[in-house]
């Protein structure tokens, strides 16, 4: 069976930041890399290339878990 991959352009992951889960709306764009916004009112949001998988998405929010912390300070 071939193994699926989730294209929809909108999801919802989560991130440990200090104890508390911190919402991170990931976003398929055409794009290269992956990019981490961590926005005024607090809200963080990850771009990511169509051919990234979701499980390599969590693994990057979850390396940048402490530069999340310090941003939302």
């Amino acid at each position: 069976m071939p193994r699926t991959r989730d294209t929809s352009a909108t999801c919802t992951l989560m991130v440990e930041v200090s104890g508390a889960s911190i919402p991170v709306v990931v976003t398929r764009k055409r794009v290269k890399n992956l990019n981490l916004r961590v926005k005024a009112d607090g809200s963080v949001s990850l771009s990511i290339p169509a051919t990234t998988s979701l499980r390599a998405a969590q693994a990057f929010l979850d390396r940048r878990a402490a530069w999340i912390a310090a941003h939302l300070e």
